[in-house]
């Protein structure tokens, strides 16, 4: 005899999960995230290290090291934020100033390892 499947969630999240932020189902976004950049800047060639953690209680932070090989030199900044997540869109506010940006975002079918904020790729830091 055949057994008869349930219908699920096509990236198996649940609907009563307490770890949710923003509604009922728990939120892709939680995580640490990271990718590396290299910029033409004219004469100058900068690598930029971008890494958001986005936590559960929805806390978040950002993260950015910029390294310009013209100068030889490295600048970080690093922003506290609290975050919403609307399904295909974080609104993330920053602590510092109050303001919010508004980013799309998607997770590449089936993946836990990559996640799309504005159209930039990241990977899942260790």
């Amino acid at each position: 005899m055949a057994c008869r499947g349930l219908p699920r969630d096509p990236v198996g999240l649940g609907e009563d999960d307490p770890n949710s932020v923003g509604g009922s189902r728990p939120s892709p976004l939680v995580g640490t995230w990271q990718v590396i950049l290299l910029i033409d800047a004219g004469a100058d060639l900068q690598r930029w290290t971008t890494r958001w953690t986005f936590l559960p209680t929805g806390q978040c932070h950002l993260n950015r090291k910029v390294d310009s090989q013209l100068e030889g030199t490295s600048r970080t900044t690093d922003r506290d934020c609290s975050y919403i997540d609307r399904g295909s869109l974080v609104e993330a506010t920053y602590l510092d100033s109050g303001t919010t940006v508004a980013m799309p975002y998607s997770v590449p079918l089936n993946s836990t390892t990559q996640l799309v904020i504005e159209g930039v790729e990241y990977e899942r830091a260790p």
